[in-house]
């Protein structure tokens, strides 16, 4: 990166820091009347003051099953798996995918608690509305038909402040045009959801493992959340839709939320 763009980029941040404490970020398009609010996180901190120490958000661009291609394009957000899933089911420890990644690289792990760090700070709803933004102005972007924000390749959201701040980071992009960025979340940790307005440009999908607690299952129906199953086998007496694909970029269902239930194999 050029010594101009950064420099750039330090006075977006500074821009986007100061309208998150006056409550007025610069609207990206017509009819987004979002106001930054303050989001009070666990254990906040305040900026790191500290000269030569880079501060990031770590953000992957595809993974085995998300692949890009020229219509869809991919961002994904992780955090450690486990220890920020509450409401994680003793099935979903057995089998978590994530937690494989997270022993077996270094990076990932290092990444991932970094962005664990990161999400607890003051600033990180205008942070990554940076990033996402910054996204967006590449070429291959542009021409893209959608960018998709997956929250949560590993992790889930660990608190109700941390669940609203990714509400809020949906809702800015609301008006930046129509249908280009949706944010996709599978999750368990619905009852952070409760009495709030989803964006509409933001899935949830209700995990549901057959060891799910049937007061969720209750709760997850009363919101009407779409639902997303994993599955040892799939069966022919099976009333959800099946994705089954190797591909997201080019199934595209978890993030239709036209689809009410979906399942898939644990893999």
């Amino acid at each position: 990166m050029g010594t101009r763009h950064g420099v750039q980029d330090a006075k977006n941040l500074a821009r986007c820091r100061e309208q998150a404490n006056e409550g007025k970020p610069k609207h990206h398009g017509k009819g987004n009347k979002l106001r930054f609010d303050s989001v009070s996180h666990d254990h906040q901190t305040e900026p790191n003051q500290k000269k030569g120490v880079k501060q990031m958000l770590h953000l992957s661009k595809g993974n085995k099953k998300l692949v890009p291609n020229d219509k869809v394009k991919f961002l994904i957000w992780s955090l450690p798996p486990i220890s920020t899933c509450p409401f994680a089911t003793e099935l979903c420890k057995k089998f978590c995918y994530a937690m494989k990644a997270y022993r077996a690289y270094p990076n990932a792990r290092n990444a991932w608690s970094e962005n664990l760090e990161e999400s607890r700070k003051w600033d990180f709803v205008p942070k990554m509305i940076l990033e996402i933004t910054k996204e967006l102005e590449r070429p291959s972007v542009k021409k893209a038909k959608v960018l998709v924000v997956r929250i949560h390749e590993s992790g889930d959201f660990y608190s109700k402040e941390y669940a609203k701040a990714w509400m809020k980071i949906a809702s800015y992009f609301v008006g930046y045009a129509p249908n280009k960025v949706k944010f996709m979340a599978y999750t368990k940790s619905i009852e952070y959801f409760e009495d709030e307005t989803i964006p509409e440009n933001m899935t949830v999908r209700f995990s549901l493992w057959s060891d799910t607690k049937e007061e969720q299952k209750a709760l997850a129906e009363k919101m009407g959340l779409p639902i997303y199953t994993a599955v040892e086998e799939f069966t022919t007496e099976s009333k959800r839709e099946r994705c089954g694909c190797i591909d997201c970029g080019k199934c595209c269902k978890c993030w239709n939320k036209s689809i009410e239930k979906l399942m898939c194999e644990i893999h």
